[in-house]
């Protein structure tokens, strides 16, 4: 086994056997997934499901999908990492608890080529291999058609989505320190806030205060700092804009602190706010208060983006009024608007989980964790925002962002 001696370079666990603990629980069930389907073997390319099943958090010298890829079985055998040869020491060190034979740098050779003499090795060249197919590139998996002409293909993407979308006991702590982190950013965020300073600089006070507070540098959330009209843009990148006077902010941001994401939006104004932001201020608070109340085990996506609609209707308008240039949440994930959205690993996670959607027919689970944001654009004018991350618990939910929801009037 790799050594574990000295201070070894962990990502999910906070030392060897919990990390390990953690990590072989996960492979149990992903190879009881495995087995219930008929997949032999699965390859992952994309690096979030690599860490999810391994711990290997690869580095900037792993292109996902050409560089970068585990090999899964049935059998309780180590899985098959590649990498690039820069990161081989990383990797031993992220990985105690994996022999060092599974742990393959490329040392010239492509990786699909690694993976194919792996899947050689243990006999499996004519049997069913899953791939990825929401992340393999056409490159790629064609040249793994053509190194294992004899293999079946199969999807097997959804296998692992299911079991991302349940969080662990550990996960749970980690997403929740992640959203403490958020919490001290949006904090920082909110004290730099003055006439005259730019969308970047108040950046980089929350980029700062979070990573004193333990975030990681490989942000999973865009830093989204916006002011007025800016609000209504599709940019989700901060600027050199200087922010004025009585125009709303926006501040959408979230921590990644060892490989989880946490997501939080809150509202402010420097000065007195006019009438209209403190209408559809109500509004918004309302939507994601009567949402978060009605989250609980066994109600679905589609239930709850209808409650949010209802208190929109109810305050006079419909859902998308263009007469009145005002839009509730004019976000669209598959052609779908939503006013929620799973989170973990990504910030977005996949629709097969939490989805706080139209149609989405898929109850609630206890362990789901879910970033709940129905919003108001008013186009010309800005913006009225509110996020949470929420845990949803045996009875009901838990928020897990704990910063005011008010909206924070400034006076300077």
């Amino acid at each position: 086994m790799a050594s574990s001696e000295g201070y070894p370079n962990l990502t999910i666990g906070f030392n060897v056997k919990e990390q390990e603990a953690e990590v072989r629980e996960r492979l149990r069930k992903y190879r009881k997934g495995l087995e219930e389907t008929k997949i032999d073997a699965a390859i992952l390319s994309n690096y979030h499901s690599i860490f999810y099943l391994t711990g290997y958090y690869p580095g900037w010298y792993d292109r996902p999908g050409s560089e970068q890829y585990a090999l899964i079985t049935r059998e309780e055998k180590d899985p098959i990492i590649t990498m690039v040869s820069y990161n081989y020491l990383g990797a031993l060190s992220m990985l105690p608890y994996f022999s060092v034979e599974s742990i393959r740098p490329h040392n010239g050779k492509p990786a699909e080529v690694i993976i194919k003499e792996a899947i050689a090795e243990l006999g499996l060249e004519n049997k069913t291999i899953g791939v990825e197919e929401d992340d393999l590139n056409l490159a790629a998996y064609s040249k793994f058609r053509e190194l294992l002409p004899k293999a079946k293909f199969v999807y097997a993407s959804r296998l692992l989505w299911r079991l991302r979308a349940i969080k662990t006991p550990l996960e749970i702590r980690l997403i929740r320190r992640s959203c403490e982190i958020a919490d001290i950013g949006m904090d920082a965020g909110m004290r730099a806030l003055a006439p005259g300073v730019t969308e970047a600089e108040v950046a980089g006070e929350v980029y700062r205060a979070m990573l004193k507070a333990g975030a990681w540098d490989h942000w999973g959330h865009p830093l989204l700092i916006k002011a007025g009209q800016q609000i209504t843009y599709a940019e989700e990148k901060v600027t050199e804009y200087r922010i004025k006077r009585g125009e709303p902010i926006c501040l959408d941001l979230g921590a990644n602190y060892r490989g989880y994401i946490s997501d939080i939006t809150r509202t402010a104004i420097i000065g007195d706010p006019p009438g209209w932001l403190n209408r559809i201020f109500k509004i918004t608070y309302d939507m994601n208060k009567k949402v978060i109340e009605a989250i609980r085990p066994g109600v679905t996506g589609d239930a709850l983006y209808k409650i949010a609609e209802r208190v929109f209707v109810k305050s006079g308008w419909n859902r998308i009024d263009p007469s009145q240039k005002l839009f509730m949440e004019p976000k669209v994930q598959e052609n779908t608007c939503y006013v929620g959205h799973s989170i973990g690993l990504m910030c977005h996670e996949t629709t097969e989980a939490a989805f706080i959607q139209q149609g989405n027919t898929r109850p609630l689970e206890v362990g789901m964790t879910i970033a709940v944001e129905p919003l108001i654009m008013q186009v010309g004018l800005g913006a009225a925002r509110l996020e949470n991350v929420v845990l949803v618990t045996e009875d009901n939910c838990e928020v897990l962002t704990k910063y005011p929801w008010d909206l924070n009037v400034i006076h300077q």
